[in-house]
């Protein structure tokens, strides 16, 4: 004689599948948030750590602007300490140095890419966009941004002392 499952047994896999997809469910529709959230930090900071690394390999100061839409980091190399190049001075061919020869921008990659969906919080009354500067002592001075990453704010911190880059979370 062939016997079926019951309607008791039934329901209760049933609900064993509920719930299991009840925990699983959330967790896994989050995940995307969460490599988008990594996948920024980490581009950021490897941008800023590869520009430190570069000034003190190349014993030149080395200038990281954030461009003005906020998509990119723009990268210049100079040996004067007083030189800053604006975004207007930044040459066309990148590869080529400006016209006053006092900076160069750097062949090997001057432009570090920002991951969408990453928005900078920075002040109206700012004349140019912000700017990190990396001595080849290990230092390095330039502001503290605040950015916005899947509805989650977040502070980037360049240290003073040792040029590390690092990334803190904002509480509302």
């Amino acid at each position: 004689m062939k016997r079926g499952f019951t309607l008791i047994e039934m329901l209760v896999v049933l609900v064993i599948l509920v719930i299991l997809l009840g925990t699983v469910l959330p967790r896994v529709l989050r995940m995307p948030k969460r490599v988008q959230i990594e996948t920024a930090h980490t581009r950021i900071l490897s941008a800023l750590r590869d520009c430190a690394m570069q000034a003190v390999a190349s014993g030149r100061t080395v200038r990281v602007r954030l461009a003005p839409e906020g998509r990119s980091f723009l990268v210049t190399r100079s040996d004067l300490e007083e030189d800053v190049l604006s975004d207007s001075e930044l040459p066309e061919d990148r590869n080529r140095e400006p016209r006053d020869g006092s900076s160069l921008v750097l062949p090997n990659k001057p432009i570090y890419a920002i991951p969408k969906g990453v928005s900078w919080e920075l002040d109206d009354d700012e004349e140019q966009s912000p700017l990190f500067v990396f001595h080849p002592d290990g230092g390095a001075s330039g502001p503290d941004l605040v950015f916005v990453v899947v509805k989650r704010r977040f502070l980037l911190h360049v240290d003073r002392l040792t040029g590390r880059p690092d990334i803190l979370e904002v509480e509302d």
